[in-house]
């Protein structure tokens, strides 16, 4: 077999393996994932342990499997394809097969959404013969080259095509009151050295910015997240949806954004989610530090229920994405060891002034005219170094002057 693909399975059987469907959904490209398989629902080529290397790096698909529990009945299965992603790592414990991936594109659902469900439940069965899919197997492989019926996101439509899946699953009874969101990402909006000079000569009242994304890294293994410098601004990109459309805000469809307020200079508010689409920028506010930090993102749903007063409407919501990252905080190193040294030279010379006329010496047989002059510009510039030193490491990072 030449390039294969894994097929990852999740269902409707229990309520944990239905919170995968948003919380999958809701992580950023490169976030880091796993799903647990018990070792009966795993095809024999996957119980090989010596396999498990191979296949790291390998490509995979998520689906969803809607499935009828009642047990008198053949079981029926439905298919949503959701997202593509790359395995990282597999282990055999026991009896649990445990599959880490990283979270990769979009299925592109502009096709598919046009579909019967019976021509979307073909694409997946011409693919993965009967005894190698669901209700029988949910982690299974299949020949890359067969994944033609499949089209992911192209560059700039992410936003628009995770609409269309969200848009989708929420039709099903599991999905109908959920609200979903996505972490569009993190940037970092730096304004231009021009436009400082403008307004600081009032030349102009508006101010003209550049964006930059903030990359998702792993900061520890199996962990992914975010860098962010310290004595900077970030801004938290969220995309929301929710079917119902309420015409108030809606108890239990609050948003928060959760940090440690001892490492924020401020704490985002929560989100009411009043509109079926929506798209919400929250600020992060990182005040300076003097040592790397790090910190989770948690972002869930709020518990209104003790809100005064209450909000407007009451539903049940089952389940929203629950997802966390970690935010790695930075000091400004570099910054900190020049400081230190420029220090240590400031302090060099307030000594040397005292002893330079030790040191004329050496090379006089009798004390220059300018000794005492120089002994005193020495004393001054050193003290005022050390001083102007003090004051920038005082502002700048003041865990120090605590």
């Amino acid at each position: 077999m030449g390039e294969i693909m894994l097929y990852l399975f999740t269902s409707n059987a229990r309520p944990r393996y239905i919170q995968d469907i948003p919380n999958v959904l809701a992580l950023p490209h490169g976030a880091l994932y796993h799903f647990r398989y018990d070792d009966r629902i795993v095809v024999d080529e996957l119980k090989d342990q010596n396999s498990h290397r191979r296949l790291e790096g390998t490509k995979a698909l998520i689906v969803y499997v809607q499935q009828t529990k009642n047990p008198s009945i053949t079981t029926e299965v439905s298919y949503y394809p959701l997202r593509e992603a790359t395995i990282r790592n597999i282990a055999l414990d026991g009896i649990v097969l445990t599959v880490t991936f990283e979270l990769g594109n979009y299925v592109d659902w502009t096709k598919l959404a046009l579909l019967h469900p019976n021509e979307r439940e073909q694409t997946i069965t011409q693919v993965l013969q009967a005894e190698r899919r669901p209700p029988k197997k949910y982690i299974s492989i299949a020949d890359g080259a067969t994944q033609s019926y499949l089209s992911f996101e192209s560059s700039g439509q992410t936003t628009r095509v995770w609409q269309l899946i969200v848009t989708a699953i929420s039709k099903l009874p599991e999905f109908a009151d959920t609200v979903f969101y996505r972490l569009d990402g993190i940037r970092e909006f730096i304004e231009h050295l021009g436009s400082k000079l403008k307004r600081a000569f009032r030349r102009s009242k508006l101010a003209t910015y550049e964006h930059r994304d903030t990359q998702l890294v792993e900061i520890l293994r199996g962990h992914a997240g975010y860098i962010l410098r310290s004595g900077r601004t970030y801004f938290l990109e969220l995309d929301f949806y929710q079917a119902k459309e309420p015409e108030a805000p809606v108890l239990g469809s609050r948003i928060a954004a959760v940090v440690d307020k001892a490492y924020f200079a401020y704490a985002p508010k929560p989100i009411e989610v009043t509109f079926r689409y929506e798209h919400c920028i929250l600020p992060l506010a990182i005040p300076p530090l003097n040592g790397d930090i790090l910190t989770p993102l948690d972002i869930d749903l709020l518990d209104d229920e003790e809100l005064d007063p209450p909000l407007a409407t009451a539903i049940s919501i089952p389940i929203a994405p629950q997802v966390g990252l970690l935010l790695k905080l930075t000091y400004p190193r570099l910054y900190l060891y020049v400081a230190f040294a420029i220090l240590f030279m400031a302090q060099v010379i307030t000594a040397i002034s005292g002893q330079l006329s030790e040191f004329n010496k050496l090379f006089y047989a009798t004390p220059p005219v300018w000794e005492d002059t120089a002994e005193l510009l020495l004393a001054l510039i050193g003290s005022a170094i050390t001083a102007m030193v003090l004051f920038i490491l005082y502002k700048r990072l003041p865990a120090i002057a605590q």
